[in-house]
């Protein structure tokens, strides 16, 4: 009997390791696509967010400079939460245009940014600029044991802007 030696020395098909491997191989990679997405996403929320505090800021900044002559009434009702005279449909002096300003600035505040999120207002006198402070809870962003801001909590992130007027 003689065995010819092309029946035996090819293989057809793939083995199961060569199967598992490659399957290994494919899950490993699909995870790290799926990582790399979920941090898109976080970053994209991010920098969405830091957008709205930047627009925020230059909107109240714009809104004191407008009525300029009371600049510090924005500072003693910044924390008012009453509704104040609705001045689009009423004649209003400046101080009530302040409060309606903060009034809807705490509204845009509320719209736009996370649940949670505040504001503080500051005037530094010695250099003569007022400055806004503010914070929301970003998720994870800090858990990493990096530095966190001195003003701002665990899980918070706060961002100050300044103005001169």
């Amino acid at each position: 009997m003689y065995i010819t030696l092309s029946t035996y020395s090819f293989h057809k098909g793939v083995s199961l390791i060569e199967v598992l491997v490659s399957l290994l191989i494919v899950a490993v990679g699909t995870l790290g696509v799926a990582k790399l997405q979920m941090n898109n996403l976080r970053d994209s929320q991010y920098s969405h967010y830091r957008s709205q505090a930047t627009a925020l800021a230059q909107d109240l900044f714009s809104r004191m400079r407008g009525n300029a002559t009371v600049l510090n009434d924005y500072l003693v009702n910044f924390n008012i939460a009453s509704t104040p005279k609705d001045c689009y449909q009423n004649l209003c002096t400046e101080t009530e245009i302040a409060l309606w300003d903060l009034y809807e600035w705490r509204q845009s505040l509320q719209q736009n940014m996370p649940t949670g999120s505040d504001a503080v207002l500051n005037h530094v006198v010695v250099d003569n600029y007022y400055e806004v402070t503010l914070s929301w809870s970003e998720r994870n962003i800090w858990d990493d044991n990096t530095s966190t801001p001195p003003e701002c909590g665990k899980g918070l992130l706060c961002i100050s802007y300044q103005a001169r007027f």
